[in-house]
């Protein structure tokens, strides 16, 4: 991928399926399904591969929902 164009923090504008699963830090399994659930759509590139946006990516983390209760043993101690 030697002419991608990449962002300051080193990932590319568009990513193969496998390359946007390690960005988010995911399989490409679990890609696929979030990508689904959360209306987050691939791109088609001229190769026929789907290549998906780095905006897209980001959009689709802020579309999880987070986790207000986590368990005692998870949170750390409070300090006093």
């Amino acid at each position: 991928m030697t002419n991608a164009v990449f962002h300051s923090e080193g990932w590319p504008t568009l990513m193969t399926s496998e390359m946007a699963a390690r960005y988010l830090s995911i399989g490409t399994e679990v890609l696929i399904q979030l990508s689904v659930r959360y209306s987050v759509h691939a791109v088609e590139f001229e190769d026929t591969e789907l290549r998906w946006r780095k905006q897209d990516l980001d959009r689709l983390v802020k579309k999880l929902p987070l986790v207000t209760d986590l368990p005692t043993i998870v949170r750390p101690a409070r300090l006093i």
